[in-house]
This record gives C-alpha cells, structure tokens and sequence, in this order.
C-alpha cells in the first residue's frame, strides 16, 4: 500500500494597518497658527480665505487671460491702450478665475509653504 503524505500549509495571513498619515504643512504667514504647524484641511481654510491672488494654470492658459495680461504691461509702460478691450478681457479673465480655482499644490507654491 502506498500512503499519500498530504500537506496542508496554513499560512497566517496578518492583516497590516495602514496608518493613515496627515500631511502636516508648515506656514507662518497670514492666517496661521501660532504654532505655524497645519493639517491640510486647515491650510486650505486659510488659503480661500486670504489668497485671492493665487492664478490656477488652467486660467494662466485662457486666451483672455494673455490678452488681459499684455494690456496690463502696455498701461504699465505707458503705451496707449484701449480701454473696452482692456475691460472686456479683464470680465473675460475673471470669469475663468471664478471656474478654474487654485488646488493644494498652486497654493502651497503661491504661499511658500512647506509640507513636512
């Protein structure tokens, strides 16, 4: 008779947890904390609230957003501009700041913030 050694491996599976890390962003300039250590979610109250000038690249991009910006650098050298076409790339312009907003990125850039 032939005996049949049959084995059976039984693997412990462990179930590892991820611990979830928060960034943690340091900034001390308008808005912060004292302690100027932030979590993501806080840093991004602060950056709607008090970056208005932060430009997303999609808006950098827009046609009106080049044209707005050339009239821009002809006013600031004196040159002669016309005004409708001024104010109408301008509306144009701030349309497409409304619809294309800052991300976590372009803001920690704009701010000079630091992730740790």
């Amino acid at each position: 008779m032939k005996y049949v050694l049959s084995c059976v491996i039984i693997m412990a599976t462990r179930k590892t947890r991820k611990t979830r890390r928060t960034k943690q962003i340091k900034y001390s300039g308008i808005g912060a904390n004292k302690s100027s250590i932030h979590t993501k979610k806080q840093f991004l109250k602060i950056a709607k609230k008090h970056f208005s000038g932060c430009i997303s690249k999609k808006c950098k991009k827009y046609k009106s957003c080049k044209s707005k910006k050339k009239y821009s650098k002809k006013r600031l050298k004196q040159e002669k501009v016309d005004v409708n076409d001024y104010m109408k790339s301008d509306q144009e312009c701030n349309k497409c700041k409304k619809k294309h907003k800052c991300n976590f990125e372009e803001y920690i850039k704009y701010s000079g913030a630091t992730s740790i």
